[in-house]
């Protein structure tokens, strides 16, 4: 499953002007643990408040720490693929050597509605493949569901 889930705020987002309180991360959080508890999941990711896509595309991957491996181990222990979820993009099947040599991934999909040309511009210049994931345009939270569906049934 996903280790991290970044909020991201774009030019198309519901909450584009507004900022996420505690509260609402809260809340968020608990439907996150509800959706856990349901269907028996008990390893929860760390949800991170939100931040812009300009700040999301800027900030280094997290290295993961394990001990007892030499700098080279280490460097292609931290390898990362990243994917971005886009109607128009690569078929995903054709990802997949790509995606199964990654010991890391760097998922993103967009807000409903999708990335401005300018944000998708933004994200395959900070090294993002656009795939594409069914030969149908999905609803945000469905791309996101049959996303993280294949990637952790496949790789």
């Amino acid at each position: 499953g996903a280790n991290q889930i970044q909020l991201i705020v774009t030019e198309k987002s519901e909450k584009a002007g507004a900022k996420f309180s505690a509260r609402q991360l809260a809340h968020l959080e608990q439907i996150m643990i509800a959706a856990a508890e349901q269907s028996k999941y008990f390893c929860l990711p760390e949800l991170l408040a939100p931040v812009s896509l300009s700040q999301f595309l800027a900030a280094p991957v997290r290295p993961r720490v394990v001990k007892n491996r030499s700098v080279a181990q280490t460097a292609v222990a931290n390898a990362t693929s990243q994917i971005f979820f886009d109607p128009t993009g690569i078929p995903i099947s054709a990802l997949l050597p790509q995606l199964a040599a990654a010991p890391n991934l760097r998922l993103l999909w967009g807000p409903e509605g999708d990335l401005t040309a300018a944000e998708k511009a933004q994200v395959m210049a900070a090294g993002f493949t656009a795939g594409k994931l069914t030969p149908t345009i999905l609803r945000a939270a469905q791309a996101v569901a049959v996303g993280l569906g294949l990637i952790r049934s496949l790789v």
